[in-house]
């Protein structure tokens, strides 16, 4: 889970590209998630700096949570 106090940003997680979970609620510092291809199930609830086109090409996705999305 990468919260807004957490000091993940897009420079520390993009080499994780097997990633098939990720959680970034209320996280402004990641907008970009094209490089998950393998990304199954993705919560981006919240304050989250990911938009459509940061997540256009996550073509895996099966579950995607968007609660009190503010994007």
């Amino acid at each position: 889970i990468c919260t807004d106090e957490s000091p993940i940003t897009e420079d520390g997680i993009k080499g994780c590209t097997n990633l098939e979970e990720l959680d970034i609620y209320n996280n402004p510092n990641l907008t970009n998630l094209n490089y998950f291809q393998k990304l199954k199930i993705l919560d981006i609830s919240g304050n989250c700096g990911v938009n459509n086109e940061g997540i256009k090409n996550c073509t895996s996705l099966e579950e995607l949570y968007m609660a009190d999305y503010e994007n």
